[in-house]
């Protein structure tokens, strides 16, 4: 309607509210073409919805397109890279490898590993553990033991060349910072129950700061 003051509404737009410019007449939108909605990163937008990657854009030719879903979580890469440093508590060191590692769960040593099972540890490297005897049969007597549970000496491989020689490297380094590599010590690995092995994880004894005697008994 249109009197002498001017327009005052009415009709179908008699409301006199404003009419909504469209999107590309808005203030700071592009005057020319069609608005394009700006697409955000693929991790950033699904994941913040908290739903699973539905779209993503093609590295050639800029389209959207369909991601497969995967059991309700982000198939990126990014987000597998922050699932899995959520359960290994960061990058993947050494506390992981050692988790990945065969471990036996009714074995008292791996148990000990495990801090699940108090002892005194002498060293620990990662690779290999050195606890005390909780029996000693000499002034010094420390057992060393791969965190790897591996039965016995019998059941080693070319595979644990370097953790067999890495034991016995923790066994002399020990010997010398208990005072007793000088006057002489000795390293024995009970095999199997006639053998005197009665944890059925490979270990090597210590034993120093007194006369050996010869056989061992």
């Amino acid at each position: 309607m249109v009197t002498a003051a001017g327009y005052t509404g009415g009709g179908v737009c008699g409301s006199g509210r404003r009419r909504r410019r469209p999107p590309a007449q808005r203030r700071g939108a592009p005057s020319h073409g069609t608005h394009r909605r700006r697409v955000a990163p693929l991790c950033r937008r699904t994941c913040a919805r908290g739903g699973v990657g539905r779209r993503r854009r093609d590295a050639t030719t800029r389209a959207c397109v369909d991601l497969p879903r995967a059991r309700g979580r982000c198939t990126t890469a990014a987000c597998r890279i922050a699932r899995h440093r959520g359960r290994h508590g960061g990058r993947r060191g050494s506390s992981a490898r050692y988790a990945a590692r065969a471990v036996n769960d009714d074995c008292l040593f791996c148990k000990i590993a495990a801090h699940h099972v108090p002892a005194t540890i002498v060293r620990d490297d990662g690779d290999v553990l050195a606890i005390r005897d909780i029996n000693p049969q000499a002034p010094t007597h420390i057992l060393v033991l791969p965190r790897e549970h591996v039965e016995s000496a019998a059941h080693l491989t070319a595979e644990h060349e370097r953790l067999w020689g890495r034991i016995l490297t923790v066994a002399q380094e020990i010997a010398r910072d208990e005072g007793i590599e000088a006057a002489g010590y000795r390293l024995v690995s009970n095999v199997g129950r006639a053998g005197g092995q009665t944890v059925a994880h490979l270990h090597v004894h210590l034993l120093g700061g007194r006369q050996m005697t010869w056989p061992p008994g």
